[in-house]
């Protein structure tokens, strides 16, 4: 609106027109006091901090973290749980072995996840089956032997050399003693 306007609106006591017709186009100055509030520049609002609307508040990521509390002290309480019942179990099934017996190869399968109880057996039966196959080979090997050193009891065996050195008397003398000795021969 031009000077000679608004003195002319101010001139017929008409205030409500100036009101109305003083939109301006200009840029409005940041330190003009008389700037109405309702008229803010684009610049302005960009300058007007605004919530990040997509960073969840204090209170949703105190719920997560107490849901992921509650999630580890049920896991938990699960394992305390299942170590009571496995320890239960070991105990009426091994009830003459104490805990303090326990190998440490069983402690450790049984931190691999492995049930106590069955970690136990496997080892019982792993122990069982390594003096069964030591059995077996001393079996074997005494078979084949031909006895103890030095030994001069009524079961003595001759080895295939000591029969080679023997005269035909001797050989006749101990024929049975040689038969009996051959089946330890190799």
């Amino acid at each position: 609106m031009t000077e000679e306007k608004i003195q002319k609106v101010l001139d017929n006591g008409d205030l409500s027109q100036i009101a109305e017709n003083t939109k301006t186009t200009e840029e409005p100055s940041k330190d003009d006091p008389d700037q109405p509030i309702g008229e803010i520049s684009e610049t302005e609002e960009a300058e007007i901090p605004q919530e990040d609307i997509s960073a969840p508040d204090e209170t949703e990521i105190l719920r997560n973290e107490i849901t992921r509390l509650r999630s580890i002290l049920e896991e938990k309480e699960t394992a305390a749980e299942r170590n009571m019942r496995e320890l239960k179990e070991f105990m009426r099934l091994f009830p003459d072995t104490p805990l303090q017996n326990v190998p440490s190869e069983v402690w450790a399968k049984v931190k691999d996840g492995i049930p106590l109880s069955a970690a136990y057996a496997l080892h019982e039966k792993e122990l069982a089956l390594m003096a069964y196959r030591a059995k077996e080979i001393n079996d074997i090997n005494a078979a084949r032997s031909a006895g103890k050193a030095g030994a001069h009891d009524g079961n003595e065996y001759f080895s295939c050399d000591e029969v080679r050195m023997m005269s035909q008397k001797e050989v006749h003398e101990n024929y049975d003693k040689i038969r009996s000795s051959m089946k330890h021969w190799r």
